[in-house]
C-alpha cells in the first residue's frame, strides 16, 4: 500500500498545520479516508479545516 500524506489547516489565523499518513490502495480510498479525517477535526474543533494535499510515500 502506498501512504498518501496530507496536510491540514486547523487555525487559519496561526498557519498551525498537521500533517497525517493514509495507508491506502488508490487515491480516490485516500481522499474519501482523508475526508472522513476531515469531518472529524471540524466536529471536534467546531472551525472550517483545509485540505490540502502534499505527496505519496511509496
Amino acid at each position: 500500500m502506498k501512504q498518501y500524506i496530507f496536510f491540514y489547516n486547523i487555525a487559519h489565523n496561526t498557519n498551525q498545520h498537521k500533517e497525517y499518513k493514509i495507508e491506502a490502495n488508490g487515491m480516490m480510498d485516500a481522499l474519501f479516508k482523508a475526508k472522513k479525517i476531515k469531518d472529524q477535526i471540524e466536529a471536534e474543533t467546531l472551525t472550517n479545516v483545509k485540505l490540502q494535499f502534499k505527496g505519496i510515500v511509496y
